[in-house]
């Protein structure tokens, strides 16, 4: 994940902060489901964040596998989460639902994913292996997450996007977006009406020419500001970096935000929200 803007596309004139409704700040999103608390980019993630707070919203990313379906995976391959190896894009979709998604989940994980994910091992470290956890279709998470609830859908490639707006049309609460600029304007053109990430070139334009202290007419401008800290050797969490953006009627949110110290001192700072691998955490330090 880089340097992302989510949010809807603004006017020449700054607007009023961007409001989800039902949902109060700091927003909270729950990364990839919640990776560190389940295995990611699963129902049972989602089931269980969605399961925490009405404040929580549920992000996730899709691929399309090699017969069509929207499937919700973050990597381009299914090697590092699960027990197979593949491309996603090279395999059907009952080849998919047939690994395990949780073979790589360990609670003991900052991240939930083992970085070294051995066939054998200790037991306890990898608990959900062989209970049935698998890679989900986009249209089974929308089925499972209540209509009432904000999700977050990042678009991997720029292939999946006819399929993912054929599914989310008419559903509301749903922001979508992606990394790079050409998924980007595909997804504007399949769903204006819908909130959106912002490629990473234009969050540069937005951050450089900020940096600088100057105007940013010929950027893009977006709802939301979403980054890391840090990124590219400049410092993007300060006050100044906040009121700047909000000052434009843009929010600012940070990820990815696992340490409650950190999550504190960013809202301490005016930040609008995080997205974090460990929902639970977020809520215990940020809402009453």
């Amino acid at each position: 994940m880089r340097l992302l803007i989510v949010a809807t596309l603004l006017t020449a004139c700054a607007p009023d902060l961007v409001k989800l409704e039902g949902v109060q700040t700091p927003w909270i999103f729950a990364h990839r489901g919640g990776a560190a608390e389940a295995p990611e980019n699963t129902l049972n993630a989602f089931m269980q964040s969605a399961a925490l707070s009405e404040q929580v919203i549920i992000e996730m990313d899709v691929h399309l596998s090699k017969d069509g379906e929207v499937v919700v995976i973050h990597d381009a391959s299914v090697d590092r989460t699960t027990d197979g190896t593949g491309k996603v894009a090279s395999m059907t979709l009952a080849e998919l639902k047939a690994l395990d998604a949780a073979y790589c989940f360990s609670p003991g994980e900052p991240r939930g994913t083992a970085a070294d994910c051995p066939a054998t091992g200790n037991a306890s470290d990898f608990p959900l292996r062989g209970q049935g956890i698998e890679i989900p279709t986009l249209q089974e998470a929308l089925n499972t997450i209540d209509e009432n609830r904000w999700i977050s859908i990042e678009a991997k490639k720029i292939e999946v996007v006819p399929h993912l707006a054929k599914l989310v049309k008419g559903r509301g609460k749903v922001i979508v977006g992606a990394e790079y600029d050409p998924i980007s304007r595909a997804l504007l053109e399949e769903l204006p009406e819908y909130s959106q990430y912002m490629p990473e070139e234009s969050a540069r334009c937005h951050v450089i020419a900020g940096l600088a202290k100057g105007d940013t007419p010929s950027c893009p401008h977006y709802g939301i500001f979403a980054s890391p800290r840090t990124s590219s050797g400049f410092t993007l969490d300060t006050e100044a970096v906040i009121e700047r953006f909000q000052r434009k009627g843009i929010r600012v949110i940070y990820w990815t935000i696992n340490e409650a110290s950190q999550m504190k001192e960013l809202v301490s700072r005016g930040a609008d929200g995080i997205i974090t691998d460990a929902p639970s955490v977020a809520l215990g330090e940020l809402t009453p």
